[in-house]
C-alpha cells in the first residue's frame, strides 16, 4: 500500500480556489481555464475536479469562505444597532421623521411592522352578532 504524500497548496491551486469562489464563472471548469487558460477545453472538467478533490484546494476554499462570511457578517442585531445609532442621531439633530424611521426600521427587521388578526367565525355568529362585533363589510371578516 502506498502513502500518499501530502500535497502543500501552491499559487496555480490557489488561484484556482478564489476562481471557483469567487462567482465569476458558471462553472469549475470555466474557472479552471481561467487559471490554465493552455488547457485543452474538452479536458477541463476532469481536470478541475481533481484539483478540487485535493485537500489543500478544499481547506483554501473552506477558508475563503469563511472569510467571505465574516465580511458580509449582518444579523438582526447589527442592523438593530445601526437603526438605534441613527435614531439617536436624529434625536439629538432634533429630526423627528428621522427618528420615526429609524423606529420602523427597527421594527421591520424584527417583524414587528406587520399586524396580524385572526378572526376565527363561530356557528354562532348571526348577522346581528356580526354587526356587534364589528363587522360591517366583506373586508373587516
Amino acid at each position: 500500500m502506498a502513502i500518499k504524500k501530502t500535497e502543500k497548496l501552491n499559487s496555480k491551486w490557489a488561484a484556482f480556489a478564489r476562481a471557483a469562489e469567487s462567482g465569476e464563472y458558471k462553472t469549475e471548469a470555466d474557472a479552471y481555464g481561467s487559471v490554465y487558460p493552455d488547457s485543452k477545453e474538452g479536458s477541463r472538467t476532469a481536470s478541475a475536479y481533481r484539483l478540487s478533490i485535493k485537500p489543500c484546494v478544499q481547506a483554501e476554499r473552506m477558508r475563503i469562505r469563511d472569510m467571505a462570511v465574516q465580511v458580509i457578517a449582518v444579523d438582526q442585531a447589527s442592523l438593530a444597532m445601526e437603526f438605534e445609532e441613527a435614531r439617536q442621531l436624529a434625536k439629538s439633530e432634533c429630526i423627528p421623521a428621522a427618528m420615526v424611521s429609524a423606529t420602523m426600521g427597527k421594527a421591520r427587521i424584527y417583524g414587528l411592522d406587520k399586524v396580524t388578526v385572526k378572526v376565527e367565525a363561530s356557528e354562532e355568529l348571526t348577522p346581528w352578532g356580526m354587526i356587534e362585533a364589528g363587522v360591517t363589510t366583506k373586508d373587516d371578516i
